[in-house]
């Protein structure tokens, strides 16, 4: 599954004009309601609906045949407005992928403020789902945000198994080209075993190599304890490949290849009795100079 990241959300004025017309269509007396109605009404200008509409329908929120308007599901919390607004806020970012998604794990923070545009960090202001001194008004808000921080981490997890597969497919082709021969994809047969790629140290040196693959497009990536443990015990053929990837063009992304000591070194101590399972290592902890495209001679033969 790949994971798209979309545009920006919608404003808080196209979020109570969408409200407006799901009421206007569930309060008629069939359930249905035609456009031209609405627009003798006056309830949303005519310049409006041909925005509003297409997006309850992309929504889910209505469907139209023939110029009449229907409910499809209807989001509404019939005793309360504000309730309403923050689930159809939480629908809208599940359809959208916006792409601050993943930030949303660190609840309404300044770090995940700063990832949106102005309209929408009006929204969320305008839905009190941030307030100063981070201090929600109301229990509701809270619960809202205990589901989008899950989501968020559910985006997160996805996002970073996704990046890590295509920074081990370019890590495989990599190898092959450098040793003449197709290394061994471990991870897909095991996933616990601590590295992701056994290729060999040359074409002429048939010593085993092992390569843990690290792929991100956001600053950091994340070490496992188990990791951090094979990489000790095999300190001489253990590697880290780190991809900071180009999505759209894969091929010109770039690689900087740590040893052993290079990685461990950012690795924490247990103390106590307590126990740590993953570490966090901000990109910047490596050698800047050493990222390059291993693939550069690829990338202008294809240009030429």
């Amino acid at each position: 599954m790949v994971i798209e990241l979309s545009r920006a959300l919608v404003t808080a004025g196209h979020i109570g004009q969408l409200l407006t017309l799901i009421e206007r269509i569930s309060n008629s007396a069939d359930g249905s309601l035609p456009q031209s109605v609405l627009i003798e009404s006056g309830a949303i200008s005519e310049i409006n609906l041909r925005s509003i509409i297409p997006k309850g329908i992309h929504y889910d929120w209505i469907e139209e045949v023939d110029g009449v308007l229907f409910i499809r599901d209807d989001p509404r919390d019939p005793e309360d407005r504000l309730a309403t607004k923050r689930r159809m806020l939480m629908h809208m970012i599940v359809v959208e992928h916006p792409k601050w998604i993943r930030f949303l794990r660190m609840g309404p923070t300044d770090v995940f403020v700063s990832k949106l545009t102005s309209n929408e960090r009006q929204l969320f202001r305008e839905l009190d789902l941030l307030a100063p001194e981070d201090v929600l008004r109301d229990a509701n808000a809270e619960k809202w945000w205990y589901q989008a921080q899950n989501l968020g981490w559910e985006i997160e997890n996805m996002i970073r198994s996704e990046h890590g597969k295509i920074g081990e497919g370019l890590s495989m082709d990599l190898e092959e080209t450098r040793t003449g021969l197709r290394p061994i994809w471990v991870s897909r047969k095991d996933g616990g075993a601590g590295f992701d790629i056994q290729s060999i140290q040359a074409h002429n040196d048939p010593r085993q190599k092992l390569i843990e693959v690290k792929a991100t497009t956001s600053g950091s990536v994340y070490v496992t304890r188990n990791e951090a443990k094979i990489c000790d015990e095999n300190r001489d053929s253990y590697c880290f490949h780190i991809w900071r990837l180009n999505l759209d063009e894969r091929m010109k992304s770039l690689l900087c290849t740590l040893n052993a000591e290079e990685v461990l070194q950012h690795i924490p101590e247990n103390r106590g009795i307590g126990s740590w399972v993953n570490v966090e290592i901000p990109i910047r902890a490596f050698p800047q100079e050493r990222f390059e495209c291993p693939f550069l001679d690829r990338v202008y033969s294809s240009i030429n």
